[in-house]
């Protein structure tokens, strides 16, 4: 559903879990809402799926996908108004412009050589930046 769908919302949850299905339940009340926007909602209780998405740790979980990139929701999963609100923002705006992102560009001709980055380097990128991304071009890259 998740590659077939250009927006799709997933709540990953444990069916053995009390909070999941008290989670479970009151997103029932949005469902009608999302599909009018025209966001499936579906649930996942598989561990399988969980662990692909590297979140089995963090369950239960709302997941909301554009384009197969993910957003987690942050907020109570029980206040639905609030998760209905985030659901239509995540589809109506551009979100990408609110997250810093470092973009490090590196130009490569074939004799280029990369030197390691310490992991002292690549521990305070982290803790300053939310998302690293690196990007590798060929020289004659525009």
């Amino acid at each position: 559903l998740i590659d077939n769908n250009e927006f799709v919302v997933v709540f990953f949850y444990d069916k053995d879990s009390n909070s999941s299905t008290q989670i479970l339940l009151e997103l029932e009340n949005i469902d009608d809402d999302t599909d009018r926007h025209g966001i499936p909602f579906v649930r996942i209780d598989d561990d399988t799926v969980a662990k692909e998405y590297g979140i089995l740790d963090e369950l239960p979980i709302l997941v909301y996908f554009e384009n197969k990139i993910p957003s987690v929701y942050e907020g109570d999963l029980l206040k639905v108004e609030e998760v209905l609100k985030w659901i239509i923002k995540q589809k109506e705006e551009d979100t990408i412009e609110e997250v810093e992102v470092l973009i490090c560009i590196i130009k490569l001709k074939e004799e280029d050589t990369i030197e390691e980055v310490s992991d002292e380097i690549l521990e305070e990128m982290i803790k300053k930046y939310e998302y690293i991304l690196v990007f590798f071009a060929p020289n004659d890259c525009p």
